[in-house]
């Protein structure tokens, strides 16, 4: 009797755990899932379905996102000229 009411007990918290950790995986995509989920979403809104859901999907996946990239600080600027003109370390007084 122990046992069985032990076991319930076990699998009573199992199941109230499961969302909960659903929940947590979910919240940590990384920009390529969010990508996939947004591409998915999509196609499933346009009711694309075999050969044309695959080339979209392939589309949509290989765009570029514009994610507002950060402007290059001083030092990554000086590099960046240093990288193009290849003699920087002998001409110092460019900068």
């Amino acid at each position: 009797m122990k046992r069985l009411v032990l076991i319930a007990s076990l699998l009573g918290f199992a199941v109230c755990m499961n969302p909960a950790i659903a929940k947590d995986t979910s919240e940590h995509l990384t920009a390529q899932q969010n990508k996939m989920s947004y591409c998915s979403k999509e196609a499933a809104a346009k009711d694309l379905h075999g050969d044309k859901r695959k080339e979209f999907m392939k589309e949509c996946l290989s765009k570029k996102v514009d994610d507002g990239k950060k402007k290059l600080t001083q030092q990554q600027e000086k590099m960046v000229k240093c990288s193009k003109l290849k003699f920087c370390a002998s001409r110092s007084s460019l900068f």
